[in-house]
């Protein structure tokens, strides 16, 4: 078979990869060894046999010198394509909120969606306490409901929150139409440092700890919202794609800050209010289809 460089791009348009020729396509290695040994030998004629005949160093340097630039342009091949979705992902979360009018209405509207208020007392206590609240003085259901928002920070956050919890909850899509999940800054990070820096290592074991523990009291910075680009704290909440790395369109996983969630589902502003509609974001400082309505929300 015919083999050459292949770039991909994402078209925001039509929601998919593109891929075309290569224009400027990567030296290979013995192509990068021949470029150095001429460069040696315009440097110092006669020096290139040496170089060649030193026990290959310059075969292992040319081949150094080509992994390099290989990892150097995949680099910059995922930044693009990351860029390049993110308009894309933006579109597929305002179609979530929009098919989901009780979470939109909970978000802007300040009140609970009628799922939330239909929920039993003994339910709405197992939510707080879920979102780190104290039910201990809520006499009322009332009372119950008003603690449910404040333990989850905002009407806003509480829709959030109820998109991942709701009984017949439905996930929102990444732009790889994988599912978008839920879950805490910490968790996260324990997944990263268990997939990308420690992955021989048990979770239960004090290197491990002692890695999780150091990145906590950094506030995390590993994990970075694909949309913004802002860390994810470890204290937070992030929305992360369920194929991970398996896919051409994010080969470093994809993650949406759950700011990002409310603002672009919801319609809430950078301090967690909310308003009528949220314009798109300004494209990123760097080089990460809709889902059907769920019946309750």
């Amino acid at each position: 078979t015919c083999r050459t460089a292949i770039r991909v791009d994402f078209d925001a348009t039509a929601e998919r990869l593109v891929f075309s020729r290569e224009g400027h396509p990567l030296p290979n290695a013995e192509e990068w060894e021949a470029r150095l040994v001429t460069q040696v030998h315009d440097a110092a004629p006669g020096a290139a046999g040496r170089h060649l005949a030193a026990g290959g160093a310059a075969r292992a340097r040319a081949h150094q010198d080509a992994l390099e630039l290989i990892d150097a342009a995949s680099s910059a091949a995922i930044e693009r394509i990351a860029r390049q979705a993110v308009p894309a992902q933006v579109s597929s979360l305002a179609r979530y909120g929009g098919a989901r009018q009780g979470l939109l209405e909970m978000a802007q509207g300040h009140a609970p969606c009628a799922g939330i208020a239909a929920l039993p007392v003994r339910e709405l206590r197992r939510h707080i306490q879920e979102l780190g609240g104290n039910d201990a003085d809520c006499t009322e259901k009332g009372d119950l409901l008003e603690r449910l928002c404040t333990s989850a920070g905002s009407w806003s956050a509480l829709a959030s929150y109820w998109a991942a919890a709701a009984p017949d909850a439905q996930a929102p899509l990444c732009v790889c139409g994988s599912a978008l999940k839920r879950t805490t800054g910490l968790d996260r990070l324990t997944l990263f440092l268990r997939e990308s820096l420690l992955p021989n290592e048990p979770t239960s074991s004090a290197r491990f700890q002692r890695a999780l523990r150091d990145y906590t009291m950094l506030g995390g910075g590993c994990i970075t919202c694909d949309v913004c680009e802002e860390p994810v704290t470890t204290s937070g909440v992030v929305w992360s794609c369920a194929a991970g790395s398996e896919t051409i369109l994010h080969a470093n996983s994809y993650d949406v800050c759950d700011e990002c969630f409310q603002r672009h589902a919801f319609g809430a502003d950078e301090a967690g209010d909310s308003s009528s509609s949220s314009e798109p974001p300004p494209p990123p400082r760097r080089s990460s289809s809709s889902s059907s309505p769920s019946s309750e929300a």
